[in-house]
């Protein structure tokens, strides 16, 4: 059986890295905002559903190239997750709203691509490689559940300046089977509901019959 865990550890990336991670919050919240304001606009006008890419803005808006690409496929993914969501339950969710500074909104996800031995990101000695920057710097507390795979990774700027990667991994999980050591059988019984192997009847309640006297 296939599970997925989530681990939250420290980065402490140099001057270069730092500036790299900002480049592609500031990228991943303006793609998400620009794309939010053209299905608005696009549906305003036309009543119909704007399905837009990142890919459709590189060459208008060139600074969106330096962004790790999965970083920008992400941010379409959580649009639309956040139209689905609102579709589902309006009262719950409500209409999804544009990303700002203000709320501490720094964030941008990548993923592990798993075709090489190693992948796109592994970890080596003290450090995490990460699309396109290279090793950073981490504090990897604790070990990840055996046979771990990477799956993708958040990284993440708190207000206090601090940053985190947030490693989500895939695991298989051996499901014991338990022996029962006693059984008990149901047989259905049209006057009874049903009848178990002891000799016990449920008793039947005719919800069905009361409602329709």
């Amino acid at each position: 059986m296939e599970l997925n865990k989530a681990y939250k550890l420290r980065l402490y990336p140099n001057k270069k890295q730092k500036q790299y991670f900002e480049q592609n919050f500031g990228n991943a919240r303006f793609m998400y905002n620009k794309m939010l304001e053209d299905k608005i606009e696009y549906y305003k006008k036309y009543k119909k559903t704007l399905y837009n890419r990142p890919a459709q803005y590189k060459k208008e808006f060139e600074f969106l190239k330096l962004s790790d690409s999965l970083a920008l496929s992400n941010v379409q993914l959580d649009l639309e997750d956040a139209f689905r969501n609102f579709r589902n339950n309006p009262k719950h969710f409500g209409f999804p709203k544009f990303k700002t500074k203000h709320r501490g909104e720094f964030s941008y996800t990548t993923n592990n691509q798993t075709s090489g031995e190693k992948g796109t990101i592994f970890f080596e000695n003290n450090k995490i490689r990460l699309p396109k920057i290279g090793l950073v710097k981490v504090v990897k507390d604790r070990e990840f559940k055996k046979g771990s795979i990477i799956k993708s990774v958040t990284v993440s700027r708190t207000k206090t300046n601090k940053y985190f990667a947030s490693v989500l991994v895939e695991y298989e999980k051996d499901i014991e089977f338990v022996k029962p050591k006693t059984y008990l059988g149901l047989d259905y019984s049209m006057s009874n509901l049903y009848m178990d192997s002891n000799g016990n009847v449920a008793g039947n309640p005719q919800f069905l019959q009361r409602c329709r006297k």
